[in-house]
């Protein structure tokens, strides 16, 4: 409507409206101008290039149509077309030059807004007409002729350019709806297609524990194989073909730094042909999602669905370490509450919760010893993986500064003291079995019986495994419910040595029970010294066997006390750390 307005408004140079007389509303041109019957084949002309150009969306072709069409509503010849956006088209041979163009250029800045007179070379006329819109003029039409054009002529020229103007216009304006068209199907489908996305992984995050799954469902949205590493780059998951073999992994110190990228940036970065982004819930729990060989030039939507396939990884693990964290607790009490023996609602109720097999036998194992760095924690953990990988037992926790497994097998513990080794870097490790509990409410005896037998091996400097079943008398003296008569029967037999010991602080009476208890034979100066001082005639036999049962007694007796004093039943065990 505004250019038909400016149309209007410069044809109202050359027509008037008879507003008075028989025939008011006429159109009648000025005087001097021919009739307007004379005007009907140019301004036809006009409407039909209008309609021409008002069909076409392209700007260039909607321009070189009406340039070259000017020459055929006036006399004049075509020179050229120039706009700021563009430069020159359609160019003589006259205005082929830069210099002449360079010329034409300061001309065109330095008139106004109308029709724009011009020096051309030896033209006796030249004129810019400006091809205008509410924008601003778009481009000028510049002509030249024999003559200045006439009224009439400029009358054709300016609606022809006019007519340009909106047609230029009307094509940026459809060309700028197909581009919003365009962009808006394109967020339509962006849209859609992260709302499979968002609905796929949400699906695998509420049906599976598996993070497999979710390596499946990122490989289906994406087409791209995906891999989740560890922290330190181990290999968990592949989804997908090309899986290298053998998986290759960064040296620690390029991985740490690979790990502080991904999470300063807190977005996928890319790595030798990999799209990886970080989850990592926690300081502790850390893992890498990748996409592997995925070009330079990729849909955005890959990005989405690698950042949301993060995001479930994330809370994947998050839920796992949660649930482990709760499940060894759950463990740890229950393995006390079964050592204990204090609350057999308790152990039954936390048993049922771990779907727990209460009702097969038990051994009470305990491993004393510590790793080269002498951290309790990392002992702990070797000795966890060990025997879950043995399946020898699943309830470990510490006790008095040991690690008690309650093993619901019998593997060759000197075997697996012997795989165990290894790992501990130049620690050491020594084994105590207590004897079978056919119930679970006999585990608190097998542990007694797991201390004894640990307590006589340091006592004793025994091997580095003892198992109770195989300690022989020990074992039978251990069962004596009445340890009074026991220390009483050991006191009448060996006071006069232990008075001794005690008066001399000499070691006659100790180093002569661990060379008894071993096997020695070269003890003559000894056993001359007991023959003297306990006046027993050691050539008796029965005075020899009870010797012999009261130094065991006395052994039996100090381990029972050394494990009394380094475990105390009713203080629940020191919270581990979860492996």
């Amino acid at each position: 409507m505004h250019e038909n307005a400016s149309m209007h408004e410069n044809a109202s140079d050359f027509v008037t409206r008879d507003d008075v007389g028989p025939r008011a509303g006429v159109v009648r041109l000025p005087h001097g101008l021919p009739d307007s019957v004379d005007q009907l084949p140019r301004l036809h002309a006009v409407l039909v290039l209008s309609m021409l150009m008002n069909e076409s969306s392209d700007e260039e072709h909607i321009l070189h149509l009406a340039a070259t069409a000017a020459p055929s509503l006036a006399h004049c010849r075509l020179e050229g077309t120039f706009s700021h956006e563009n430069g020159w088209r359609d160019t003589s041979e006259l205005l082929s030059s830069p210099a002449t163009q360079r010329a034409l250029e300061d001309q065109l800045n330095s008139t106004g807004l109308g029709v724009r007179e011009l020096t051309l070379n030896d033209r006796m006329w030249a004129g810019a007409f400006p091809v205008r819109a509410r924008t601003g003029v778009l481009a000028y039409f510049i002509l030249s002729g024999s003559g200045e054009p006439s009224a009439e002529e400029r009358f054709i020229l300016t609606a022809h350019t006019q007519q340009c103007g909106v047609a230029l216009m009307n094509a940026r304006l459809r060309a700028t709806a197909a581009a919003t068209n365009e962009a808006l199907e394109r967020s339509v489908e962006t849209r859609q297609r992260s709302m499979v996305v968002h609905e796929t992984l949400t699906r695998v995050a509420a049906s599976s524990e598996r993070l497999e799954d979710i390596a499946r469902a990122l490989r289906e949205l994406t087409g791209f194989p995906v891999c989740i590493e560890d922290r330190y780059g181990n290999l968990r998951v592949w989804e997908g073909p090309g899986q290298p073999d053998p998986y290759p992994k960064d040296p620690p110190e390029r991985r740490e730094r690979l790990l502080r990228e991904l999470a300063g940036k807190g977005r996928p970065i890319r790595d030798r042909g990999r799209l990886l982004a970080l989850a990592s819930p926690r300081p502790d729990v850390v893992a890498v999602l990748s996409l592997v060989q995925v070009p330079e030039e990729v849909d955005d939507i890959v990005f989405v669905a690698l950042e949301h396939g993060t995001t479930v990884l994330a809370m994947k693990l998050a839920q796992k370490r949660a649930v482990a964290e709760v499940e060894l607790r759950v463990r740890r009490d229950l393995g006390d509450e079964l050592l204990a023996g204090t609350d057999e609602l308790g152990a039954l109720s936390r048993a049922n919760a771990l779907a727990y097999d209460l009702e097969r036998p038990h051994w009470v194992v305990l491993f004393e010893g510590h790793t080269r760095s002498c951290h309790p924690d990392d002992f702990l953990h070797i000795i966890r993986r060990r025997v879950k990988e043995f399946n020898v037992g699943s309830l470990v926790l510490t006790k008095g500064g040991a690690v008690a497994v309650l093993a619901y097998a019998q593997p060759n513990w000197e075997d697996l003291r012997r795989i165990i080794l290894p790992e501990l870097g130049g620690g050491w490790c020594r084994v105590a079995v207590g004897g079978e509990a056919a119930t679970w409410r006999d585990i608190p005896r097998s542990y007694r019986e797991a201390l004894l037998a640990i307590s006589l091996q340091r006592s004793m400097q025994a091997g580095p495994v003892t198992i109770f079943d195989d300690l022989g008398f020990y074992r039978f003296l251990s069962s004596v419910e009445d340890f009074g008569q026991l220390e009483r029967f050991m006191r009448d037999k060996l006071r006069k040595l232990l008075d001794n010991d005690a008066s001399r602080s000499s070691e006659l009476y100790d180093v002569t029970a661990k060379s008894l208890s071993i096997g020695r034979t070269t003890l003559r100066y000894r056993l001359r010294r007991i023959r003297d001082i306990s006046g027993y005639d050691l050539n008796d036999p029965e005075t020899r066997l009870n010797l012999h049962m009261a130094t065991r007694a006395w052994q039996t007796l100090n381990a029972l006390r050394a494990a009394n004093i380094n475990t105390d039943l009713s203080r629940p065990s020191q919270p581990d750390p979860p492996g």
